[in-house]
Parts: C-alpha cells; sequence; structure tokens
C-alpha cells in the first residue's frame, strides 16, 4: 500500500511539478540506499547508483498509474543497477555487519542484549542466498506486500512466499544455533 504522502508526491510530479520529484526523492532516497547498502554493502557507487534510479524514476513517472506501481518499479530498477555493478566487478561484495555505539553513552543491559539479537538476526540475513536475503529485505524492513514484492523482483507471488517462508526457517534456524553463524 502506498503511503498517501507518496502518492500526493508522485501526483504532483506527474503534473510537471519540479518541486513535488525532489522531495519525492528525498521522502525515498533513504529507503533505497539502504537497500542498496543489503545488496552490495559499503560502495563507492552508491551515490551513482541513487542518482540512475531517480533518473529513471524522472523518465517513466508518467508510467507509475496507478500509484502503487511507484515502489515496485523503484526497488527493481535499485536491484537491475546493484546486480550490473556486479557483474561489472564479476564478484558479490560480502554485507559488513558493523553497528556503531556512541562512546558517551554505555547501554544499558537491555539495550546491550537488543543490539546482540540485532547483530545475530543480520548476521543471519547476511548469511541467506541472495533471493531469499532480497525478499526477506523487501518484506520485513521495507513493509512491501507479496505483490509488491514480486514485481520487484519480477517473480510470480508463489516463488515470493516460499522465498520469504525458506527465509525465515533458515534464519530461524541460525538464530537457534549461532554455532551456525561463524561458519
Amino acid at each position: 500500500m502506498i503511503a498517501e504522502i507518496e502518492q500526493t508526491l508522485l501526483q504532483r510530479a506527474q503534473q510537471g511539478q519540479p518541486d513535488a520529484f525532489a522531495a519525492l526523492r528525498l521522502y525515498l532516497e533513504a529507503q533505497v540506499r539502504r537497500y542498496i547498502w543489503h545488496v552490495l554493502g559499503h560502495s563507492l557507487a552508491e551515490d551513482d547508483i541513487v542518482q540512475d534510479v531517480f533518473t529513471a524514476l524522472y523518465l517513466n513517472l508518467e508510467r507509475m498509474i496507478p500509484p502503487e506501481k511507484l515502489k515496485p518499479f523503484l526497488f527493481r530498477v535499485t536491484r537491475n543497477r546493484c546486480y550490473d555493478l556486479l557483474r561489472y566487478q564479476g564478484r558479490h561484495k560480502a554485507v559488513p555487519l558493523t553497528v556503531s555505539i556512541p562512546a558517551s553513552a554505555p547501554p544499558l543491559e537491555e539495550d546491550a542484549h537488543a543490539l546482540l539479537l540485532y547483530q545475530q538476526v543480520k548476521a543471519a540475513m547476511a548469511r541467506l542466498p541472495e533471493p531469499q536475503r532480497q525478499a526477506l529485505v523487501l518484506y520485513a524492513e521495507e513493509d512491501f506486500s507479496y505483490e509488491e514484492i514480486a514485481t520487484a523482483l519480477e517473480i510470480n507471488i508463489g516463488t515470493v512466499k516460499s522465498r520469504l517462508h525458506r527465509a525465515r526457517q533458515a534464519v530461524k534456524q541460525m538464530m537457534q544455533n549461532p554455532d551456525l553463524l561463524l561458519k
């Protein structure tokens, strides 16, 4: 489901209001960058990919009818640009699993436990096969529906459900046996 602000900004951008497109980009850019990070890890090409993605969106604004096509289109282009880069590099970079903690405020015991759990889940997700990881990231972190994931990844809904099921099972198994995360 598309947020009301996204829909309003998209409609205004489609009417030719340049400020609306700039606001739409600003609204969506963090999500695109987060997805790039999940696919590539830290990459010097991140800014170039973001620029390519939003250029493609600008050139295809009229195709975003109904507005629900916006995010699947955006993430499909993002995924394709990331894969183009990976093919060019000839290898897949590992996703870094670092989380920075401000030195000024030591975490409480609950915070430390939550941070450890977060790092374990991220480590488990990083070990998933790429197709499962992408589906899980879009579902769990970007709040995509099955239909939006299917459109973004260019697969059918049954495949989305299968990938999500396998991803959940694998993460659950790794969380129950933390030694699997060390391999």
